[in-house]
């Protein structure tokens, strides 16, 4: 990893952190830099742009949550489609969990405004299709397809509205909410 290429990732996890306690109407060069270790002139010279930065931001969060947490489970689970289920919604769960207000900054405006050709929006449904091809044999019955199709949607929709409004759930038990998804899915 080149010299460059680590200031950009601790410029963004630090981002990453103000926006979350803080929120993103918070951010600024000061305290990403003082956060980071680096100076402000690095920090500049790295994202000339603070939209650049958050959109930066926005291409890494997405990443983990959606593209590696898929990659990772079908690497360990893929053979067993309820097993990989669980542990996939759990990890993105969790990961939505975690960034609240990164979460929101994704979504939350899309769905409101009915948007479905944002980044976000456009590699959900490419998630969605993928989790498909994984939980489903190559060639389902397509009343199946779209049933399952449409069930998984509905989850991931419950699992963002999880993530936006955490405060609301937080005496559920997760484990127990993931394992019914699960079966509400491959029902």
């Amino acid at each position: 990893m080149s010299h460059t290429s680590t200031k950009r990732s601790v410029i963004i996890k630090s981002a990453i952190t103000i926006i979350e306690n803080q929120g993103l109407d918070k951010l600024t060069y000061a305290k990403i830099a003082k956060l980071s270790k680096l100076k402000i002139i690095t920090v500049k010279s790295i994202y000339r742009d603070i939209d650049n930065l958050v959109e930066a931001v926005y291409r890494k969060t997405l990443k983990d949550e959606f593209v590696n947490s898929l990659k990772i489970t079908r690497q360990k689970y893929g053979h067993n489609p309820k097993l990989f289920l669980f542990h996939l919604i759990s990890s993105v769960l969790y990961g939505l969990i975690d960034h609240p207000r990164i979460l929101k900054a994704h979504f939350h405006g899309n769905f409101v405004n009915q948007n479905n050709n944002t980044t976000s929006i456009v590699l959900l449904r490419n998630f969605t299709d993928e989790v498909l091809q994984i939980i489903l044999s190559p060639n389902p019955d397509p009343v199946l397809y779209q049933n399952t199709k449409l069930k998984l949607q509905q989850s991931i929709s419950s699992i963002l509205f999880i993530g936006l409004f955490k405060d609301i759930f937080d005496n559920i038990n997760y484990t127990a909410w993931v394992k019914n998804l699960v079966n509400y899915i491959l029902s």
